[in-house]
């Protein structure tokens, strides 16, 4: 909320305004970023059998990290090309992926929690996928070490990547 007197100018207005949109626009990307995560989420849970108490704990801890976003988040807001800033939301951004490469991992090798008509091919094909946002997050912590707004370049290309989740295909079993 802009910090404005009681009685305010239109110019006084539109100067607290200007100064909240870094805010606003950290919280949309980060608002964004966590719907990426929830639809990818809800299309990987679509192809499960059930659920065992790994893969709940493994889930707890991706929401652990997703928990945390809005902690960088404000700080990247108040000071968006601070190395610290940006270090601190790349490295919840890569354990949250993290988190959700390992719960991946669980359930396609885990027995029989994934449907039978995903193949192993598609696992391997999915595992990789999961690797990605791990990987440009990484590259992200590196990239905000060495020159803070390079890191918004791998931050935005994880979404962009993730965007549209991978639908898996679903083999038919002839009996």
């Amino acid at each position: 909320v802009p910090q404005l007197a009681e009685q305010f100018t239109q110019q006084e207005l539109m100067h607290a305004l200007k100064e909240l949109a870094p805010k606003l626009i950290a919280y949309a990307f980060s608002f964004l970023v966590i719907a990426i995560f929830w639809v990818n989420h809800h299309n990987f849970f679509h192809h499960l059998t059930h659920a065992d108490a790994g893969l709940l704990w493994h889930n707890n801890h991706l929401l652990f990290w997703l928990s945390l976003i809005p902690l960088p988040t404000a700080f990247i807001g108040e000071h968006p090309f601070s190395h610290a800033a940006n270090m601190g939301y790349a490295f919840v951004m890569l354990c949250a992926a993290l988190s959700f490469t390992l719960m991946s991992r669980h359930v396609m090798y885990k027995g029989g929690l994934m449907t039978e008509a995903v193949d192993n091919q598609q696992k391997r094909s999915l595992i990789r996928r999961s690797l990605v946002g791990p990987s440009l997050y990484a590259c992200g912590l590196l990239a905000a070490i060495v020159y803070a707004p390079a890191a918004w370049l791998f931050f935005i290309a994880v979404p962009l990547y993730f965007f549209r989740p991978k639908h898996i295909q679903q083999q038919n079993k002839t009996t």
